[in-house]
């Protein structure tokens, strides 16, 4: 196997993207949605479940022809769902994190211990020429986790005049990083700072700890990508993904944890005419994803224009895991369909301050050309890839997570203008959701085969 050579992580300061004040908007025909039909699970979908869901009533489809844009540096669904197989199939978390460079068209997967079987498991999975590598890690994801999170929730940890803002597992497993915000009295330079933690290697940098980050449409079902807001018409976050829960189901919501800090809040669509729910609690997982129970009408479709337009979708066709160096799109309410983010190699766990200390397993990306990707009431929409299913010729849409937090935001802003409460920026960080599908039982995403 041939060794890469692997994009520098680095950690950054997170901002949530909530914001809290509600749109006007125009009521568009309600839709009435089919029966449910479905079908079994199937492999590549992060354990997710198929419908037979027509085109809602009062939208268009994306025209093919916008397939380029919608998938310029990015690796291939076949191979993503490929991959989303073998690490959903690692039950004991020997993989530590999967990446990609695009220069040599290498995948290349971080694991550690024996790997031998999860070389027959990533050759019978992955396209034949689809090239990839396997590279041992000197220790488990979980060990190294468990070390950023126990530094975390001890205030005592670190020097005093010091908090913790993230920390990031290397990919090879040698060492963590945590990035601390500074008072002022105490500095990383002058702190007598520790080499190791728990017996792995640890480098401090300065961090910035954070505070928290439309198109709309007032009738059901409800989109992924449309506008959301309390029933109180405050607080504007972005309507997620479709989920079912088995045990009788239900039709559930999932969507960013911080955009509410109560429970049993009820959250709307659009205009405030559908619910999408209640709120629970944060999600399993240990991200920044929480379900609502008792969901309006879902549709298993995504609106994909700019911030302005209601009407454009993709169906949503499966679930994939993020993989560093793969560029996704992200697809907040306010912003509009923003492409071509490459995400970082490894989940950093970062802490934003909404009024009390969150921290979530995160992944981040940066915009390649640096436009602003999202903003203020993007959180919890879709970050998704696309492709085309070669026998129409149709464009699908492939969840990878929700959008959570942002970093260094500014003033310019995709979409919606900035303005005192709303800023944006180009570095984001989104909620993985084969965190919470590999750590729960009771739910499955919902895919449409339209």
């Amino acid at each position: 196997m041939k060794e890469i050579t692997l994009k520098r992580s680095h950690l950054r300061g997170a901002l949530a993207l909530s914001f809290a004040t509600a749109l006007v908007v125009t009521a568009v025909p309600a839709y009435a949605a089919p029966s449910a039909v479905f079908e079994p699970v199937e492999d590549g979908h992060l354990g997710s479940v198929g419908v037979d869901e027509p085109l809602p009533e009062g939208t268009k489809p994306v025209s093919a022809d916008a397939i380029g844009t919608l998938t310029a540096g990015s690796l291939d669904i076949e191979t993503s769902l490929a991959i989303t197989d073998v690490v959903m199939g690692d039950s004991n978390r020997a993989i530590n994190t999967v990446t990609w460079d695009p220069a040599t068209d290498t995948v290349q997967f971080w694991a550690h211990g024996d790997s031998s079987a999860l070389k027959k498991q990533i050759a019978s999975s992955l396209p034949a020429d689809q090239a990839w590598a396997v590279s041992e890690t000197s220790r488990p994801i979980a060990e190294l986790e468990q070390v950023i999170e126990s530094i975390a929730h001890d205030p005592g940890a670190l020097p005093k005049g010091m908090t913790f803002v993230s920390g990031a597992p290397s990919e090879d497993g040698s060492m963590i990083t945590i990035g601390v915000a500074t008072d002022g009295a105490e500095s990383l330079r002058s702190a007598a700072l520790p080499k190791q933690l728990e017996g792995v290697d640890v480098q401090f940098v300065e961090d910035e700890l954070a505070t928290p980050t439309a198109r709309s449409r007032s009738s059901a079902p409800l989109i992924s990508g449309g506008q959301t807001w309390r029933g109180t018409g405050v607080g504007t976050c972005t309507q997620g993904f479709p989920v079912l829960r088995w045990q009788d189901s239900q039709q559930n919501s999932l969507t960013a944890d911080h955009c509410t800090a109560a429970v049993n809040e009820d959250w709307r669509w659009g205009g405030g005419s559908v619910s999408i729910g209640k709120s629970t609690f944060q999600a399993a997982g240990d991200t920044d994803l929480e379900l609502y129970t008792e969901a309006g009408t879902l549709s298993a479709w995504m609106l994909v224009g700019t911030n302005t337009d209601s009407s454009t979708v993709a169906p949503i066709r499966g679930y994939v895991a993020p993989v560093g160096g793969n560029n996704v799109c992200y697809n907040g309410s306010r912003s509009g369909l923003v492409c071509s983010n490459t995400l970082e190699n490894s989940d950093v766990y970062s802490c934003i301050n909404s009024g009390f200390l969150q921290c979530y397993w995160t992944r981040w990306s940066t915009q390649s050309s640096g436009t602003p990707s999202s903003g203020n009431g993007d959180s919890g929409g879709p970050v998704t890839m696309f492709g085309l299913r070669e026998s129409d010729q149709t464009i699908g849409a492939y969840g990878v997570g929700v959008i959570s937090m942002m970093s260094n935001p500014g003033t310019t802003c995709t979409g919606d203008p900035s303005t005192t409460t709303r800023k944006c920026s180009a570095n984001n960080g989104m909620a993985p959701l084969n965190r919470w599908t590999s750590a729960q039982s009771t739910h499955n995403l919902v895919y449409t085969t339209s």
